[in-house]
């Protein structure tokens, strides 16, 4: 039982660690407020070829 739990905790852990390193290097640049805007801003950066990463709330 506890042998479970405890794989279970290092599992989780392990993906919060890669996920925190994986925005290790991205800075957010821009937060748009409504549809129009937010394809206005990913419209731009793909325009000039910006590697982007995007999460819609």
């Amino acid at each position: 039982m506890y042998i479970m739990i405890g794989i279970l905790v290092l599992v989780i852990a392990c993906i919060v660690i890669a996920k925190l390193n994986s925005y290790k290097y991205w800075t957010c640049i821009y937060t748009a407020f409504g549809n129009e805007n937010y394809y206005k801003a990913v419209a731009k950066l793909e325009r000039e070829g910006i590697p982007s990463k995007r999460k819609r709330l």
